[in-house]
């Protein structure tokens, strides 16, 4: 699970239309302990049991599946490819447009922003 949560910090002038900050949100400061600790006391109570159904449900709200995206591994050597689906391990399978391979995505950065600006 992948996740980025913006605090307190003031955001880049191309992020204000998709992002915000929880000081922003909540009209509260969440210093990085509370907010980790908080975030860990949720993650918890998730039973591996449960995992199938969590990334069902993960897969049914997932805004990336069925578009073309940019993926930003490590490396930093970005490529296009297409969204397909999630696997049962919670990573993201995707068809790369270069050659067509089926691929898993386990971290990284992938986006639809630039893909749909340019649309």
């Amino acid at each position: 699970l992948g996740i980025g949560i913006n605090l307190t910090n003031k955001l880049e002038d191309e992020l204000l239309p998709i992002a915000s900050n929880l000081r922003e949100l909540c009209g509260v400061s969440v210093s990085p302990e509370q907010m980790l600790e908080a975030l860990l006391d949720k993650l918890s109570h998730f039973e591996t049991a449960k995992l199938p159904n969590i990334i069902d449900k993960y897969r049914h709200r997932c805004i990336t599946l069925g578009k073309e995206i940019d993926v930003i591994p490590h490396n930093g050597e970005k490529y296009t490819a297409f969204a397909l689906d999630i696997h049962h391990d919670g990573s993201l399978i995707v068809k790369r447009a270069s050659d067509g391979e089926e691929i898993r995505i386990f971290s990284g950065e992938v986006s639809t922003r630039q893909r749909e600006a340019a649309q």
